[in-house]
């Protein structure tokens, strides 16, 4: 019994590796150029075929890149999961 007890706190203990974080500049990298990307194809795929200005087009384009982007990456995962 107490092989199998060993067994399964090495199993607990290998799962419970902890990531290290990103930087805060390749956070911020990594955010905005997703944004960019988001962007840049809502501007040239989404709204390719509606009746928009280009004008309303750029703004609508940025107004969705700036609203969808992954925030989230700016908070530590223990913050977000720490009831689990």
């Amino acid at each position: 019994m107490a092989k199998g007890g060993r067994t399964v706190n090495l199993l607990l203990s290998a799962s419970m590796v902890r990531i290290h974080p990103l930087p805060p500049k390749l956070k911020s990298l990594l955010i905005n150029s997703i944004s960019f990307f988001i962007y840049l194809l809502n501007y040239k795929f989404c709204f390719n075929k509606s009746n928009l200005d280009i004008l309303q087009k750029k703004k609508l384009a940025l107004s969705l890149a700036i609203f969808t982007s992954p925030y989230l990456f700016y908070f530590p995962s223990y913050i977000l999961y720490k009831d689990y």
